[in-house]
């Protein structure tokens, strides 16, 4: 077997071990990125469009991860808000040259917001799910929504060739937070408007299968085996050492192999299995962080046997969380005893996270259910799920409830979730944002915010305080109402919170600078890599 030291590796390359190859470069095309069917399309999207700002870094638990309380220039070089909270000036960096070798502008700003406009002839919510309009720009919408930017009108004001404002609806807190997100993207509009036409004005077909962001990388390749990013030479911001990254198509059976054969550099998204496979392997190194991946099961208050507490309590007791962090998860997982990822500055614990039989027997005995089999869904494609969903079955018929795994595909689980339809699940999940108001609309707000509320959890006084959190500029109080929007989800229970699975990734010994950041759920920057030598 080749051994990766006694060849000498091109330590200009990456190459990224790929179970799917991305297949669009749009990053704000929801139907087309599907990310529950191609993970790798959020891979290419940090690769291709840089960012506004990003956040920095710390050591925590010796692991590099985001700092959400430093910002860091990317295409920016810096931001001034205003006292109440309305306005945000931003001075962008000069001679940020994309690879069409046009300049970046305050009118690619400009432009690339107004994309994130409804199309007129479209549906949108309330009336239906923010990620079923079918309408691009439906996501940076949403995000611009969460930020306090206004979706009917462009928030953006061009001030000066380099200087943009814009001006919000309500103060928020969370705006500087949306600028790390890689949606809305910062597109290219000079090149973009070249492949526009009146059918077409913010050229998303075009955008489909062409790079047109600013960032180090441009596409040098694609064919039905690999994606080739080559790096920029002309590109200001930063000189990458990595200067060309190969997505290599593997079958999902080798990924392991691959990696330790030396024919590929890197893995995302490890399984614990493959996680403890690794560790036997000194020429390959695993990265592990918190994080802010979570595990739920999801259930639907307006549905039998949903509809009673007492029910849906007793669930929540006899969920057998030490064994599926033990052993399903074999430790990389850590208990979720909140509503929000405990990386979340407001994270509070909330529940015990213990297993109580006796008690779960007890809220049983007080609830309406009357032993009818209740199916409860899982992503067909994930092992992990279906064992723990087996395993909370097996739990749940020693005091006589019946539940039947019912396993659905990753695209139909999505179809389904969109329309409602799916009143018992288990999910995954996180945020490509860490703010702190940002995780209580994503996943429990009503029509007009909740994107990843699949189960149409409603609560009014839920509703009233997302949108009082807005206007609130004291920290402190900030932080209480934040606290007490928790509190409401935790006493109405819509989900049981089972685990926060860690983030990990596998790579090549020598290959430095990894950490975790929460844009498009973890992806690296590979500009900030480098080789040993």
């Amino acid at each position: 077997m080749p051994n990766s030291f006694s060849q000498k590796k091109d330590i200009s390359a990456l190459t990224i071990g790929a179970s799917i190859l991305p297949d669009t470069f749009d990053p704000d095309n929801f139907s087309q990125v599907n990310p529950w069917k191609n993970p790798m399309n959020w891979d290419m999207q940090v690769q291709l469009f840089d960012t506004l700002f990003e956040y920095d870094t710390k050591i925590m638990n010796n692991s590099k991860v985001q700092d959400t309380t430093k910002l860091l220039p990317v295409l920016a070089e810096s931001i001034t808000s205003s006292n109440d909270g309305y306005t945000h000036k931003i001075k962008l960096k000069e001679n940020i040259i994309s690879e069409y070798g046009n300049e970046l502008t305050a009118d690619d700003i400009f432009w690339s917001w107004q994309a994130t406009k409804a199309s007129s002839n479209m549906p949108h919510p309330p009336s239906t799910h923010w990620l079923d309009t079918k309408d691009p720009g439906e996501v940076g919408r949403w995000i611009a929504l969460t930020g306090s930017a206004p979706v009917d009108t462009n928030p953006v004001s061009v001030l000066e060739k380099y200087v943009i404002e814009f001006k919000l609806r309500e103060p928020s807190f969370a705006f500087q937070h949306i600028l790390t997100m890689v949606l809305p993207p910062v597109y290219d509009a000079t090149e973009a408007k070249k492949h526009s036409n009146k059918k077409d004005p913010f050229a998303r077909k075009w955008l489909q299968r062409h790079s047109c962001g600013f960032s180090p990388y441009s596409i040098l390749d694609i064919s039905h085996e690999q994606v080739i990013l080559q790096s920029r030479d002309n590109y200001s911001r930063i000189n990458p050492q990595i200067k060309k990254i190969i997505y290599k198509l593997i079958n999902h059976s080798e990924r392991i192999t691959q990696l330790q054969n030396n024919q590929i550099d890197i893995l995302t998204g490890l399984s614990p299995l493959e996680n403890e496979a690794f560790k036997k392997n000194a020429e390959i190194e695993v990265f592990e962080a918190f994080g802010n991946q979570q595990l739920s099961l999801q259930m639907d208050m307006k549905k039998y046997p949903f509809d009673d507490l007492s029910f849906r309590k007793a669930l929540m007791y006899l969920m057998p969380y030490d064994e599926i962090i033990n052993n399903e998860f074999i430790g990389h997982a850590r208990a979720w005893n909140g509503v929000v990822s405990s990386i979340n500055p407001a994270y509070e614990e909330l529940f015990t996270g213990k297993t109580d039989i006796k008690l779960a027997k007890q809220l049983l005995s007080q609830s309406t259910y009357d032993g009818r089999k209740i199916e409860l869904a899982y992503i067909e494609q994930s092992l992990i799920h279906k064992n723990i969903v087996t395993s909370i079955s097996k739990q749940a018929k020693d005091i006589n409830i019946q539940i039947v795994p019912q396993a659905i595909s990753s695209q139909k689980m999505s179809d389904l979730q969109k329309k409602f339809q799916v009143p018992f699940a288990i999910a995954g999940g996180g945020h490509r944002c860490a703010e702190m108001s940002y995780a209580m609309p994503h996943d429990f707000g009503d029509k007009i915010y909740g994107i990843t509320n699949w189960v149409d959890y409603n609560n009014d006084e839920l509703n009233q305080l997302i949108e009082k959190i807005k206007f609130s500029r004291d920290n402190e109080e900030r932080v209480n109402l934040i606290k007490k929007s928790h509190k409401i989800v935790a006493q109405d229970l819509p989900w049981i919170f089972i685990a926060q699975p860690n983030y990990s990734i596998a790579y090549k010994a020598g290959l430095k600078n990894i950490s975790w950041r929460s844009r498009a759920s973890g992806p690296q920057s590979y500009a900030s890599l480098f080789w040993e030598n």
